[in-house]
């Protein structure tokens, strides 16, 4: 991410860019709609029409141009007064989770405006972890030999993990203590959290090299040998944690060579249903006269996005039986596992099926389960933070 003035300015021009893109989509819409109309009127009973439709034109010209310049105008005004801190938005909790939407869901958009661009970073606090030996120990002062990364799920960041969660029911700490699991694996299991954030709009395999990449970085720097990284990936961050085990594995990486846990919370594994429907639905809007305009102007179009939609296994058939070892935690929001309907309707956005990865081949799988959660509940759930202590200290 860049400064506090080019965040502000290309925020400036974001904003413009979408909003003028939006305009147009109407004009066209609006032309459209007129179109239909001017085929079921004839002309000679409106013969205004000539100068309506230039009055028209001339409109959307000055929305469109208003629309493209007034966010820049507000931007370099912030800055001339001195205030782009305020309009930065990796400065304040709404700005990063509008990055982390605005990143996984038209990430092409956003690539145009590099200081808006999330990449590939640890994270301590609201801050991107600069990976040398002085700043590691200053950002772990407890650091440990054993690792456990958390990656965030689509449009989402790495402030997901710390949402507030009821009592944990591990021994020794209060409710307070025990809000943020992530932060007390230090004491429960005697490893290290680490958390990551990352741009889910790439593809997954993009990330997950990028994620080995920076696990290799980091374990080198790390201020004692590191035995053992583990992974615990929610949503995509599962697909993306298991993609980084696989290259690293294949690129024979240092970090891999002890096997560490990966484990995967309402993953979809075999794609996600809901990520099919939006497809399949914006793809038939953007057909729909009057309406496609402004359908195909908004709707989603990121690689990562389009990853939610397949099954992973199936565009790698070649890959070995059983290369990764996964513990695949899934959940039903209503009611219990086993019953066909609640399975499909899963944790409200992944089935159980698709969780639990019961048809990867190229996964050696050890399947959990978790009743009455839904998908983002996972996150901080009780249950499934017993469950990865117990894990841990195996």
């Amino acid at each position: 991410m860049g400064d506090a003035v080019d965040e502000a300015r290309a925020l400036g021009h974001l904003l413009g860019d979408a909003a003028a893109g939006l305009a147009r989509a109407v004009r066209i819409s609006h032309t459209e709609a007129s179109a239909l109309v001017d085929a079921v009127v004839p002309g000679r009973l409106r013969p205004w029409r000539p100068v309506t439709r230039a009055t028209t034109a001339g409109v959307y010209a000055a929305i469109t141009l208003g629309a493209r310049t007034l966010p820049v105008a507000a931007a370099e005004t912030a800055v001339l007064a001195g205030r782009a801190e305020r309009l930065a938005p990796s400065r304040s909790g709404f700005g990063r989770a509008f990055l982390a939407a605005a990143n996984g869901l038209w990430s092409p958009i956003v690539d145009r405006h590099p200081p808006l661009v999330i990449a590939m970073r640890v994270r301590t606090g609201v801050d991107d972890l600069v990976l040398t030996e002085t700043r590691i120990e200053e950002a772990f002062p407890d650091h440990t030999r054993r690792l456990v990364v958390f990656v965030h799920g689509m449009v989402t960041d790495d402030s997901s993990w710390h949402r507030p969660a009821p009592s944990v029911g591990v021994e020794g700490h209060s409710t307070e203590e025990r809000a943020t699991y992530g932060h007390r694996l230090r004491h429960d299991a005697g490893a290290t959290a680490v958390f990551v954030r990352y741009n889910s709009g790439r593809a997954v395999e993009t990330n997950g090299r990028s994620l080995a990449e920076l696990l290799e970085a980091l374990t080198d720097l790390w201020p004692t040998d590191v035995d053992v990284v583990d992974l615990v990936g929610h949503s995509m961050g599962g697909l993306v944690a298991v993609a980084a085990v696989r290259h690293a594995t294949a690129t024979s990486m240092r970090w891999t060579r002890r096997p560490g846990l990966v484990v995967t919370l309402g993953t979809p594994h075999h794609g996600a249903p809901l990520a099919r429907i939006v497809r399949s639905g914006t793809r038939l809007l953007t057909r729909v006269p009057v309406v496609g305009p402004v359908v195909d102007a908004v709707r989603p179009r990121t690689e990562g996005g389009e990853d939610l939609c397949e099954d992973p296994g199936a565009r790698d058939p070649g890959a070995p039986r059983g290369a990764v070892r996964v513990t695949a935690v899934a959940a039903t929001r209503f009611g219990t596992s086993g019953h066909r309907l609640l399975e499909s309707i899963g944790d409200g956005m992944v089935p159980t099926h698709s969780a639990q990865a019961r048809s990867a081949v190229a996964l050696d799988v050890d399947p959990r389960h978790v009743e009455g959660a839904g998908h983002l509940r996972l996150l901080n759930h009780p249950d499934v933070y017993r469950a990865l202590v117990s894990l841990l200290r195996r």
